[in-house]
């Protein structure tokens, strides 16, 4: 716009000089010659050569004309598309997670037939469904914004023993042979007529014993008395798994131009082209290849012929039946359904565990207060409570049968926060309910009890809250709006909340596949 005004401006300066000339001229000159034409600014041949715009394209190139008529050309800024392409390598097509995605006109990332699991989910992915796990013998776990965060695993109580005495597993204490035993106890002898072996050593360090554990992992004592760990063996995949595994890590595949999947016991199933028999055969009964007629099972047959029975229950209505008779069911939030040899096959997710359920339920904390007791999740996803620990003020007052105000030598006594005793000659005027509570705390009116925020009243009470919760992520409140499933359907297609809040869909199952 101040471009434009600048022209015009311009412009109406050249008009007026060219007026006042031929004002000037008019009285001086014949009046048959006429007035001498202006020539044009180079900003204006610039405009003339390029249509009259200001702004123009040169080879790709964003160009503009400048003031002194020269062209000046820049590359133009890459749209939000192109940065995305950028950031995934040059490639308008990637795999997230074996998923198909790619990147659209806003810069976003769109993946066809899954929902983009969070930052958090993704490092659980990567781990071996674990949040919590062992790098280069660190104990590590998974953060919510999914790095990984590592710290060196507390030391054993026979680490703590070795490095009271100078680091040494052997030592001597009044001439007596000493070690350190894996419960951290000292254990002393007289001196063997003949000494151990560095490996006999190790397995009496181990309470006898020539295999155990440390943090988890499976430890053994070598024939040079040093201590060889190494992690449990990992569960083996199930027949479904290997099968996926086998075929490059694909749900769906093609062979001989059939579509096919792998099922829960390793087979391979594929829907068929149909032959003509059998499929003139499916439109004359709805499309169905199994229906019933004067309350028979009937079923087309490959040569288009009907084939009927008495009913009996085939694995897929056990299955069915099994789950209140309903084809399509949930399970942790995700929609299920039973396929033909019986067995049970979800869409979209895959299955959070009972720990992993448990800490989604509780704002993705393993541990968390539940009535003001410390609780935590299980590995089988159950939740263990149990009471604090008492606060040094608590013990002291429950020493002072369980008076927060005593005499001692006729001083007036209290218990304080840090669990000291404070004592002193009894004030001419007794303190307010809320004055002994005050000093009680320290002299604070507000303070702090098992991380939750506390006051007295005027009754000399302390009134705790919890803090304010964290606000919810847009993603939280996306699943709060959906009655708190990370899963549901659409329209028929299976849909999920994504980070920023938004709701991204897969497309419904094609009629072959779903059946």
């Amino acid at each position: 716009m101040k471009l434009s005004l600048f022209v015009l401006f311009t412009q109406i300066l050249s008009a007026s000089a060219a007026v006042v000339t031929v004002t000037v001229t008019s009285t001086a000159v014949n009046p048959k010659c006429p007035p001498t034409p202006v020539p044009p600014t180079p900003y204006e041949k610039c405009l003339k050569e390029h249509d009259g715009k200001s702004e123009f394209k040169i080879d790709g190139k964003d160009c503009k004309c400048a003031q002194d008529g020269t062209v000046n050309c820049t590359d133009p800024s890459p749209t939000p598309q192109e940065k995305c392409i950028k950031e995934h390598d040059g490639k308008s097509e990637f795999m997230i997670n074996n998923v198909k995605c790619y990147c659209i006109v806003d810069g976003s990332v769109q993946c066809s037939g899954a929902i983009i699991p969070t930052p958090y989910e993704e490092c659980v992915l990567l781990h071996d469904k674990k949040s919590e796990f062992k790098i280069n013998n660190q104990d590590c776990k998974c953060m919510p914004d999914g790095k990984v965060e590592c710290a060196d695993p507390p030391p054993t109580p026979q680490e703590k023993c070795i490095k009271e005495h100078d680091g040494k597993s052997e030592f001597k204490i009044n001439n007596q042979y000493c070690v350190c035993k894996s419960d951290g106890k000292v254990e002393c002898a007289d001196p063997p007529p003949t000494p151990p072996t560095p490996q006999e050593k190790c397995i009496k360090e181990h309470d006898g014993k020539s295999e155990f554990k440390i943090n988890n992992q499976y430890c053994v004592c070598t024939s040079d008395g040093k201590v060889e760990c190494a992690d449990p063996p990992p569960t083996p995949p199930t027949p479904q798994e290997k099968c996926i595994k086998e075929h490059d890590g694909k749900l769906t595949f093609e062979i001989n131009g059939a579509v096919c999947g792998c099922v829960a016991d390793g087979s391979v199933q594929c829907s068929m082209p149909l032959p003509i028999p059998f499929k003139k055969c499916l439109d004359e009964h709805d499309g169905k290849s199994e229906f019933k007629i004067d309350g028979k099972d009937c079923k087309c047959a490959q040569d288009g012929t009907v084939n009927c029975t008495d009913p009996s229950p085939t694995p897929q209505e056990k299955c069915i039946k099994e789950h209140d008779g309903k084809s399509e069911f949930m399970i942790n939030n995700v929609k299920c359904y039973c396929i033909v040899d019986g067995s049970v096959q979800c869409s979209g997710a895959i299955i959070p565990t009972p720990y992993e359920e448990c800490v989604l339920l509780h704002d993705k904390k393993s541990e968390f207060k539940i009535n003001n007791q410390d609780c935590k999740c299980m590995p089988d996803g159950k939740v263990e409570c149990a009471d604090p620990p008492p606060t040094p003020q608590e013990k002291c007052i429950k020493e002072h049968d369980g008076k927060s105000e005593f005499k001692i030598n006729n001083q007036y006594c209290v218990c304080k926060s840090d669990g000291k005793v404070e004592c002193a000659d009894p004030p001419p005027t007794p303190p307010t309910p809320q004055e002994k509570c005050i000093k009680e705390h320290d002299g604070k009116s507000e303070f702090k009890i098992n991380n939750q925020y506390c006051v007295c009243t005027s009754d000399g009470k302390v009134e705790c809250a919890d803090p304010p919760p964290t606000p919810p992520t847009p993603q939280e409140k996306c699943i709060k709006e959906h009655d708190g499933k990370l899963t549901f359907e659409i329209n028929g297609a299976v849909c999920g909340c994504v980070a920023d809040g938004s709701v991204q869909c897969s497309m419904p199952l094609p009629i072959p596949f779903k059946k």
